[in-house]
């Protein structure tokens, strides 16, 4: 069969779609054994930049003999999987993890209010040896609780995430800023290693190949044919394959959604739909990680720094009486897309704190929105719209229309669309979801839309808009570069839609800490990943004209339930009230 290339438009968007016909199925096997050894050297190259060495003859599950298993490295390769990993324990060019258990923290000055409580870490092996190097990465809280310390006088619900300096000398420093008098607990967790993070920089996050969805073609004579579809860069796709190649150059760049050989009678044009699969998405995590998996479990994991003061007392400050209105309070800037002053470079330690459910930040003038006349002066005659597809985002979405304006929300959990209209502000509220959505639900392809194509589309009109995204909870298994590309390319848009519409409010909502449930989602959605990624974005959006909303020490120290998948209404209100404090900072008297 002649070879065939055959490129379109999908619905609406521009994306473009190739594919490669007429593959033999030699031609296919040749092409598989090729990209054996381009795996092979590939992930030789990762694991040697991450400190360790791979064995040729350990591409097999342990147990298996010395060979390389060709037929599991085909089946893998005819799946479209990339860069699978597996070694034994001789491949580890390391000995000895972090241990949270063995390594001592201390205080060095008192813990007054509203001061900052400095703590050295000396970080320890697990044979109690000082370790020398840094890259551990580590949370801290500090938590009041009433129900932990009940009978304490004026106890109160507070809590603030500690700001960890790595001296790069198996030493760290955390920083607590002191924003209530009481009993306070203090917690610093191992999440990861020094070694797992770097399995994390070196060889996950250059592994194409993941996530994984189910494709669904429709074929001419009724039914569908499933395939898999992924997430790849340009340089990993498989010339001479009948892959179906979806481009999108203007929000994607050279990154491409593939998917996996459909029939010869299946055009490409008869793509219709995307499911996420999660079970095939966390097995090829697995499959990466081999028997490094071992480093995201037991001790090496999640693990509480114990050798060190617990509790602490903050004691009153000297000027208590004006603590409520001191300098720092004062001199914070309005909420705007502007850098810190230097006289406030200190404050960059922390974010703010929270006190009896309310958060107050230590970056920019904020307030509590609590008066639905005040909220719906600010949003009159505006349209909100809020391209990510997260829970977060339906989340705030359903607060601001059920809970702050008084309005019934009419939405679909599973689908997380939500248009609503209240014309007694003329406000319109829009949440639209980010092309590749990792739901339970499946999604018509014709309905992809790019956040790029959103900010165009709003360039043309330059209305009462308000746009907000969150690029990065669905994006923790693309690749660094991948991911990088699409920030950038997003950062252009941004920047294109403010000359054309000067002023408008561009909000980039960063990241917010999870929980893993299985050892596998402990890799995929590592927190160290997504803390990561926040620093990304926040790189590369500074400048753009954009304000960047940073929600991780807030949802990090929140002194009350666990975030999990849904985040707790008093996050939610204060999140908001954040926003809020940004698009209608004018209105703002402190």
């Amino acid at each position: 069969m002649e070879d065939r290339k055959r490129y379109g438009f999908l619905g609406n968007h521009g994306g473009i779609h190739r594919r490669f016909d007429g593959a033999t199925e030699g031609t296919h096997q040749n092409a598989a054994m090729e990209d054996s050894d381009i795996l092979k050297k590939r992930t030789s190259r990762n694991l040697q930049m991450a400190g360790l060495q791979m064995h040729e003859d350990h591409m097999g599950h342990k147990g298996n003999d010395t060979n390389v298993n060709k037929d599991k490295v085909q089946t893998l390769l005819s799946e479209n999987t990339t860069e699978i990993i597996e070694m034994d324990d001789t491949g580890m060019s390391y000995i000895h993890f972090t241990s949270a258990k063995k390594s001592t923290y201390q205080l060095l000055n008192q813990p007054i209010r509203g001061s900052y409580l400095h703590i050295h870490m000396q970080v320890r092996d697990e044979d109690g040896h000082p370790r020398t190097v840094g890259g551990d990465f580590w949370l801290a809280t500090l938590i009041s609780n009433s129900n932990a310390h009940q009978g304490e006088p004026n106890q109160i619900n507070a809590g603030t995430a500690g700001k960890i300096i790595d001296h790069k000398n198996g030493t760290y420093s955390v920083y607590f800023y002191l924003g209530w008098t009481g009993k306070a607990e203090i917690n610093i967790n191992l999440v990861h290693s020094n070694d797992a993070n770097s399995f994390l920089r070196n060889t996950y996050w250059r592994t194409g190949g993941k996530p994984i969805w189910n494709g669904y073609f429709v074929r001419n004579e009724g039914g569908e044919e499933v395939v898999a579809c992924r997430i790849r860069h340009s340089l990993e796709l498989r010339n001479g394959t009948r892959d179906c190649e979806f481009w999108f150059p203007q929000a994607m760049g050279q990154t491409v959604f593939a998917c996996h050989n459909p029939h010869p009678s299946i055009s490409c044009a008869a793509f219709d739909r995307i499911k996420y699969n999660f079970d095939a998405t966390m097995r090829v995590t697995r499959d990466i990680a081999g028997s490094l998996i071992d480093m995201f479990e037991g001790n090496k994991f999640a693990s509480r720094l114990e050798n060190g003061v617990r509790v602490i007392d903050v004691l009153p400050g000297t000027n208590d009486v004006q603590y409520l209105t001191p300098t720092i309070f004062k001199s914070r800037p309005l909420c705007k897309p502007t850098e810190i002053s230097n006289q406030l470079k200190h404050l960059r330690l922390s974010t703010g704190f929270w006190s009896n459910g309310n958060w107050t930040s230590l970056l920019c003038q904020a307030t509590h929105w609590r008066n639905q006349d005040a909220i719906g002066t600010c949003l009159r005659n505006r349209e909100l719209t809020l391209s990510a597809g997260d829970l977060k985002s339906h989340q705030w979405a359903v607060y601001l229309t059920s809970v702050l304006l008084g309005i019934a929300v009419q939405n679909d959990d599973k689908e997380l669309k939500m248009h609503q209209y209240f014309p007694f502000y003329n406000f319109t509220l829009k949440l639209i979801n980010h092309p590749f959505i990792q739901t339970e639900s499946s999604r018509h392809f014709n309905d992809v839309i790019h956040t790029v194509q959103i900010l165009e589309e709003k360039g043309r009109s330059c209305a009462d808009d308000i746009i907000i995204i969150s690029p990065w909870e669905h994006f923790l298994q693309w690749t660094r570069e991948s991911y990088r590309e699409h920030l950038l390319l997003i950062r252009i848009a941004i920047e294109k839609y403010l000359h054309k519409c000067p002023n408008k409010p561009v909000i980039v909502r960063g990241p917010h800490p999870g929980h893993a449930v299985t050892l596998e989602e402990r890799i995929a959605k590592s927190n160290y990943t997504a803390y990561e990624w926040g620093e990304l974005m926040r790189a590369t959006f500074a400048g753009s004209g954009a304000w960047y909303l940073d929600v991780w020490e807030m949802n990090l120290s929140f002194p009350g339930a666990k975030i999990d998948v849904y985040t707790p209404y008093a996050v939610i209100r204060q999140e908001v009230d954040m926003l809020l404090s940004y698009i209608c900072r004018s209105e703002i008297k402190v």
